[in-house]
Formats: C-alpha cells, structure tokens, sequence
C-alpha cells in the first residue's frame, strides 16, 4: 500500500486537507524539499513532502473522517436453572428431560428413571 501521506509527486493545484484546521487547501509552490499551500483565512503554509510540519503530522490527502465506535455490549449473567430426569448408563433411553418444575420432569419421567435432578447454571452473554 501507498504511504497516503506521500506528497513527492504532488503538483501544483492539487486539493489536500490541514488536519489541525479542518480546512482543504491548494498547493501552491513545489521544490524537492517542500510543498506550500495555501488555505482560505489562513496565510500560506509549508509542508515537508510527508505532510509535516514542526515534526507532526498535519496533512493528508482528503479529510480524515472519525467515525465514533458503537458502544461495547456488556456482558449480561443469566442462570439456567431447571429438573433433570436421569436414567442408567444401560438404559436404552440415551435423551433426558430438561424442564423447568420437579413435576413436570416427573410427567415426563420412564420406569428406569433413577434420579430427578434440579440443576443450575451461569453463563454469560451479550445484551
């Protein structure tokens, strides 16, 4: 990629952007050290060809453009809590039942049932 703020090939007439005034001006004089520019309400003004002056960088090619961030999702804690129905490692039921109250995990339920568990959680996620 191009250094963007590159200004050895600029000539005369060409539009650039003064960062530190939010202004656009014009070149007006060219030499292999500096470019001058001239800027409405504001007298002319020398550049070294990467856009410096007094060491910063001020100038730029268009205007530079900020574009607030959107603001962070927070993370938002949620708990999952509910009943398990839990069968045998033999039994041929390999499902369980994850419901929110102890009876309807027991409407639910099948002869090899050995346990009803309440389990709780935590996880987190985006608002």
């Amino acid at each position: 990629m191009a250094n963007e703020t590159d200004f050895s090939k600029a000539v005369v007439g060409d539009r650039v952007w003064w960062f530190n005034r939010r202004v656009f001006g014009e070149i007006v004089k060219k030499t292999d050290a500096a470019i001058w520019v001239a800027f409405q309400k504001y007298e002319t003004i020398a550049f070294n060809l990467n856009g410096e002056r007094h060491g910063l960088q001020e100038l730029f090619w268009d205007e530079i453009l900020f574009v607030a961030p959107p603001r962070p999702k927070r993370m938002v804690k949620k708990t999952l809590e509910g009943w398990v129905n839990v069968y045998p490692d033999d039994s041929p039921l390999k499902r369980f039942h994850f419901v929110k109250d102890r009876p309807h995990a027991d409407g639910l339920a099948e002869q090899t049932r050995i346990a009803c568990v309440h389990v709780t959680g935590e996880y987190e996620v985006g608002e």
